[in-house]
């Protein structure tokens, strides 16, 4: 990669970080990484689906660009999809340049729907949460080096997401903490928070009340656990201002 290069996708990832650190909700972080990717990308079609707390299925999170098949297709896939194997399974990147051409994942919708080309990547941190993707309109619209460049989004915004988490049950009360704990009950961003139209299930009652136990144990220890939460961020933060720094230097 050349340094104009590095030094416009480290600005990328810098203006993503800022912007997630605006917010401590997991929906909004989530929409919020969409809408800078849409911005300074330039891409109209993209999504991030994220594990069921029960492991078992894939669970669309947040979205835009997507017609009702699109949308339709994207919720068909299971853990057992080639797509989920690929990208979550094996932590592979996957570009198509030319839908048209290449059905090995489906995407059949999307073809409908003019999209040409698509690049789907793992999003994780210390393991794999789930599938970050995007469409273009022009085949060959994704480099290696924007699948690189999602990846490592997908990371700053899972961290982001599991700083909020932890905040929400630690500090929530424990209605705040039911409805904004992370994988619990996303409400779908475009419409209403109806069992049907929810894009991210309540989890069951019994984790319900694991959950509730393991809030009322950490308000117990809250100043030791903020202690340590304090420290992770400002490790975190720090760790980010030295990769742009010296990556900028190169």
């Amino acid at each position: 990669m050349s340094a104009i290069k590095k030094v416009e996708f480290l600005s990328i990832i810098n203006e993503v970080n800022e912007a997630l650190s605006l917010s401590n909700e997991p929906q909004q972080l989530l929409n919020t990484a969409l809408d800078t990717l849409a911005g300074v990308l330039c891409i109209d079609c993209c999504w991030v689906q994220l594990m069921s707390p029960d492991r078992q299925k894939p669970i669309l999170a947040a979205y835009r660009g997507f017609t009702s098949s699109i949308k339709q297709e994207i919720l068909s896939i299971s853990v057992e999809h080639s797509l989920w194997k690929e990208v979550v399974g094996l932590g592979h990147k996957v570009i198509i340049s030319d839908l048209s051409r290449d059905g090995t994942f489906g995407f059949y919708s999307f073809i409908k729907a003019g999209w040409a080309s698509i690049v789907a990547v793992p999003i994780r941190t210390y393991r794999t949460f789930g599938i970050m993707g995007a469409a273009s309109r022009r085949r060959k619209g994704f480099r290696k080096e924007i699948s690189e460049l999602l990846t490592t989004i997908g990371g700053i915004v899972m961290v982001a997401i599991s700083k909020a988490d932890f905040y929400q049950a630690l500090l929530g009360s424990e209605r705040e903490s039911s409805k904004r704990g992370l994988l619990k009950n996303i409400s779908n961003p475009n419409e209403g928070k109806t069992e049907s139209q929810s894009t991210i299930e309540t989890i069951k009652t019994d984790i319900e009340l694991e959950r509730k136990e393991e809030v009322v144990a950490s308000l117990v220890n809250n100043c030791v656990v903020l202690d340590q939460a304090r420290r992770q961020f400002k490790d975190h933060d720090q760790r980010m201002k030295m990769f742009i720094k010296a990556h900028l230097k190169n």
